[in-house]
């Protein structure tokens, strides 16, 4: 299979760019001529992008069709459609607001010539051609290629110069041992609480590494991305595929066996045990020490045999316990579900949970289709809308992402409240001594704002006291001359 360089990746990316694809509103940031990578793997680019409308950032697309692997289109919706669904109300899994397939044909220079979004029906009869089998000598005349829209966040796990790695947020690596162990355990938590609302919806990720664990700065949370192997849980799990990261999955995965939820556990305890034992996952040669091919190799085999999971060495006992327990060769030794995981963690950290449970939280319903909408609506759709295909009846769900809303601090508002009070006091007192109302119908709007300040602050319209009193007053006086 023809593999893409880089160069040649940006080449088409930027001409589809020039004609508002793959996203019209949201174009890939170019910083130079060129789309600004986030960062790649084996099937995937990850490029920044930008709000064309209101200039805003915070975006990425992901690319995919490029690599050495290709997305069957209709696990490619189904996988997207099952993180939009949890996203709609869980706030530790990755945002996605759009994805879309887009057929490209490319001249004998690797120019675009033409470029066709397919429909999100996932009819496979839609086209004459089969894309899933493209001979070797077409492979530089036509592209499927798959775009998803996105929040941008930081990588949990971070390249740095040579083949090195960082880890992100700086406490997951910090020299503070307490400080380490309590970002570990608030990641274990996040990553936990998006494990519990996947595996309500009968979702398992399959594929939990630090690779797909990511880090909002702006909100201090953890998320869960990349649902790309993303599977429901059927009534019988036996014949599910070996999907997954062999360093993170769980034994019964590797050997081919029936699995459930309790892979996902098992697979984010070793992610745990790896960022508390210096960066190295069970039976890895300790700390300074280089890792070698065959080192990776033996400590697969001796953890997938059943090999008792050495201990970390200088941690709390409590989350020593934990991790091992979530880490044990038989399943039903792990904990039973992602709530068990969640609460054994609080009570580790010393947290009370007050936190509904996933099956309370409920997503807004969508638009009855066919419903006449408002200016209004279509401005917000023309801006910032999430839109959702339903894999099973092909509806349109919208939702308008979430964005930091600016606060309006309690001393503003008190300050606006009484000082508009005073002011429409003292117009009607000057009414009553001048013998004129137009002052009084002047105080009249600036009251309405201050007694509705003031209700914003205090709860209670306040001021309605001192205004009444002074009506009172005037009424008095008009009436006596």
């Amino acid at each position: 299979m023809f593999l893409w360089t880089q160069e040649e990746i940006e080449k088409i990316l930027m001409q589809l760019n020039t004609i508002g694809l793959p996203f019209e509103k949201h174009p890939f940031a170019v910083v130079g001529e060129k789309p600004v990578l986030l960062g790649s793997g084996g099937y995937a680019h990850v490029y920044e992008a930008s709000d064309r409308s209101a200039g805003k950032q915070g975006y990425a697309i992901k690319v995919i069709g490029f690599g050495d692997q290709y997305a069957d289109e209709q696990m490619f919706r189904q996988t997207i459609q099952a993180q939009m669904d949890l996203g709609l109300y869980q706030k530790h899994v990755v945002k996605v607001y759009d994805a879309v397939c887009l057929d490209v044909w490319l001249d004998q220079d690797d120019n675009v010539s033409r470029a066709e979004l397919r429909s999100k029906d996932m009819n496979p009869t839609d086209r004459s051609v089969d894309h899933n089998v493209v001979e070797e000598s077409e492979n530089r005349r036509y592209l499927q290629l798959q775009f998803v829209l996105m929040e941008k966040l930081d990588a949990v796990l971070m390249k740095a110069e040579g083949h090195s790695y960082r880890l992100f947020p700086p406490a997951l690596a910090s020299f503070q041992e307490a400080e380490m162990e309590a970002e570990i355990r608030k990641l274990a938590l996040d990553i936990g609480t998006a494990l519990a609302a996947a595996h309500d919806k009968k979702i398992l990720h399959r594929d939990i590494k630090p690779e797909n664990l990511f880090y909002s700065s702006r909100t201090g949370q953890y998320k869960l991305g990349d649902f790309g192997i993303a599977r429901h849980i059927e009534r019988t799990t036996s014949g599910l595929s070996k999907k997954g990261t062999p360093t993170y999955m769980a034994p019964e995965v590797y050997k081919g066996e029936d699995y459930g939820p309790s892979v996902d556990l098992y697979s984010l305890g070793l992610v745990m045990y790896r960022y508390l034992n210096n960066n190295r996952t069970p039976f890895m040669p300790p700390f300074p020490s280089q890792i070698t091919p065959k080192d990776r190799e033996v400590s697969l085999k001796r953890r997938i045999d059943g090999e008792q999971i050495p201990d970390i060495p200088g941690i709390d006992p409590a989350l020593n316990a934990f991790v091992l327990k979530a880490c044990a060769y038989r399943r039903e030794d792990r904990f039973k579900d992602a709530e068990e995981f969640r609460t054994e963690l609080e009570k580790i950290a010393g947290i009370t949970s007050t936190k509904p449970s996933v099956r309370e939280i409920k997503p807004e319903a969508a638009p009855r289709k066919g419903k006449k909408k408002s200016r209004a609506m279509r401005q917000e759709e023309d801006g910032h809308t999430m839109v959702v295909f339903s894999v099973k009846r092909g509806e349109i769900q919208q939702e308008v992402p979430e964005f930091e809303k600016p606060e309006v601090s309690p001393g503003v508002i008190s300050a606006l409240s009484v000082g508009g009070g005073i002011l429409s006091a003292l117009l009607a007192v000057l009414s009553v001594f001048s013998g004129s109302s137009i002052n009084m119908f002047v105080s009249l709007p600036v009251y309405a704002v201050a007694a509705l300040l003031c209700f914003m602050k205090f709860k209670i319209p306040a001021l309605n006291i001192i205004y009444t009193a002074v009506l009172a007053c005037y009424l008095a006086l008009t009436a006596l001359r």
